[in-house]
């Protein structure tokens, strides 16, 4: 039997602004990558601290080139992960929201205090598909315990 080895889908692209704590993901260079612990700043690869995992290949998506990031590269929110006023975070409807104030991971659609909806500006890139927010089972048990 023959098989073809295809890459994943890329992940969002990974911002040297965003807080990556471990789990989270990132895509960079053509590959995904996933933070063994708390990073910012720190471009993935598997040199440095070792923060970053190589989670192998991947294509499409925003991170299929060389790391740059677009107005709607950010992380993923998680219950219970602390936030600071400013920080951006991709729901799992889709949606992004602000924090407008610190709190320790409220929910953005139910502590509305604490979050106000974000609409992503800026540059181009690639057209990722909206409906495609898609998680590992290993991001849902962590996001849903």
């Amino acid at each position: 039997m023959t098989g073809t080895a295809s890459a994943a889908s890329c992940t969002a692209g990974w911002s040297s602004s965003a807080v990556y704590t471990g789990g989270m993901t990132a895509s960079y260079g053509g590959r995904n990558w996933q933070a063994k612990w708390w990073t910012q700043g720190e471009t993935p690869s598997t040199a440095g601290s070792g923060v970053w995992a190589d989670q192998g290949s991947c294509t499409g998506g925003s991170g299929g080139g060389g790391g740059g990031t677009t107005g709607c590269d950010h992380p993923a929110w998680v219950a219970g992960r602390a936030y600071v006023t400013g920080d951006i975070v991709k729901y799992t409807n889709g949606n992004y929201y602000k924090a407008s104030h610190d709190n320790p991971g409220y929910d953005p659609v139910i502590s509305t205090w604490y979050w106000d909806p974000y609409t992503c500006t800026g540059g181009g890139g690639g057209n990722p598909d909206p409906s495609g927010f898609v998680v590992s089972e290993a991001q849902f048990n962590q996001m849903f315990p």
